[in-house]
């Protein structure tokens, strides 16, 4: 973390970027509890509750595309970032609003969620791209892991601070809470330098040219086909998180027949978060080399905590299983979000960055019926173990291909001898 405190002090660009996050991670800690006793409150009841969860996360996932375009034609950067910042902080005043004078129903936050999953999309992407504008690519993988630490710590906190804040002020002033700090967030942002994106030099075989928003999602939905570097791990996180996720998904029903419940959930969640906070601490300590071993390796080391579940270890077993999992599997989720900030020429990392989310996004609602379905058949205990199994053989594939072992984190070195495939 000393480099990374170093870079906060030596560089006022990435100080302001930090600062706009974090500030946005302390709102956002308590906005999804908030959210879900609110829409209870309406009587909403949990079909609410995944109505109005299911339209943000489809509005956010199918905008990633459009927006992408969006964020590689626009040559300001940092008033995009600024409005949509000060547009979530209007979407969460209009909620909290509902909420607070008795009038929100599924439908009206719903509504509002799906205004909110606009501005989110827009500021994720937005700020994926002008984060190699700010800091230098060499640091890029110190600058990530250092804002990943102190995020997953809040994480760590996170539910339980919610849960506090929402039984003594209620949800409606929680989420009010929430709006300011993206105000706050914008604040920050207004302190970022003025940089401009550059275009690439006339003779680039990816130079941008004046083109109708089809052409352009086209042209990048081409540069991210054509690495198969990046199509190899972007499918096998797809596979990896759509496990790991799923098995989260029936975890409560595994404690509940296999441990002893809630509160057993509660310390396997919890030892997740401290394990995840704990990675992201060591990958601001260490240099990374062999980029492509790095990521595979560590998500592979992610499935331990849910292998841990399906040998019906006892509870000690899992926890041990868990911390140790996401704490080793901390490079490589540094890793894999740096990686394309890293190797993807800058006027095309919108693109690029929101076709790697739409394709990561895709198996995550089958795998979340399949679970579901195989719970009730042969028991979640069999099912996470099956999921363990699928993440650590979906993590470890890419290493097939000599681009993946091969990769590094120098933005001078080549990926791969791809001179004709980046070519759009």
């Amino acid at each position: 973390m000393a480099g990374g405190l170093e870079l906060l002090r030596s560089n006022p660009g990435f100080r302001a970027y930090f600062g706009a996050r974090i500030t946005s991670v302390l709102g956002g800690a308590v906005a999804p509890v908030a959210l879900a006793f609110a829409i209870l409150a309406s009587g909403g009841g949990g079909t609410g509750i995944a109505v109005v969860l299911g339209v943000e996360y489809t509005v956010w996932l199918l905008l990633m595309p459009l927006v992408g375009v969006l964020t590689d034609r626009t040559g300001d950067l940092r008033r995009m970032l600024i409005g949509s910042q000060l547009g979530a902080a209007a979407c969460q005043g209009i909620e909290a609003t509902l909420i607070l004078t008795h009038t929100a129903t599924v439908l009206t936050l719903a509504l509002v969620a799906a205004g909110g999953a606009t501005f989110a999309s827009v500021s994720y992407l937005t700020g994926t791209r002008i984060l190699p504008l700010v800091v230098d690519k060499t640091l890029l993988t110190r600058a990530n892991a250092t804002m990943r630490t102190v995020q997953m710590a809040i994480a760590a906190i996170g539910p339980a601070a919610a849960g506090i804040a929402v039984a003594g002020i209620g949800p409606g002033w929680c989420i009010a809470w929430d709006g300011l700090s993206f105000i706050g967030s914008a604040w920050w942002f207004t302190r970022l330098p003025r940089t401009r994106p550059q275009n690439p030099p006339e003779a680039s075989a990816e130079r941008p040219t004046p083109a109708p928003p089809p052409a352009r999602f086209i042209d990048g939905w081409r540069a991210f086909r054509r690495r198969r570097w990046l199509l190899a791990l972007t499918l096998s996180e797809a596979f990896v998180q759509g496990a790991f996720m799923s098995a989260f998904i029936i975890g409560p029903l595994y404690a509940q027949t296999s441990l002893s419940g809630s509160r057993d959930w509660g310390l396997i969640n919890g030892s997740l978060a401290a394990g995840s906070a704990a990675g992201a601490w060591l990958a601001s300590r260490i240099t990374i080399h062999r980029a492509g071993w790095t990521r595979c390796l560590g998500a592979a080391m992610l499935a331990l905590g849910p292998a841990t579940m399906g040998a019906g270890l006892p509870l000690p077993g899992v926890i041990g299983g868990m911390l140790l999992g996401a704490f080793m599997a901390g490079p490589a989720a540094n890793t894999q979000q740096s990686i394309i900030q890293i190797k993807i020429p800058n006027h095309l990392l919108g693109r690029v960055q929101a076709n790697a989310l739409l394709v990561e996004s895709v198996p995550v609602p089958l795998a979340y019926l399949l679970v579901g379905a195989g719970a009730d058949h042969v028991g979640a205990q069999h099912v996470i173990g099956a999921c363990a199994l699928v993440m650590a053989v979906a993590a470890l594939a890419p290493l097939a291909l000599r681009q993946v072992r091969g990769l590094d984190l120098d933005p001078e070195a080549p990926t791969v001898p791809e001179v004709a495939a980046i070519a759009t």
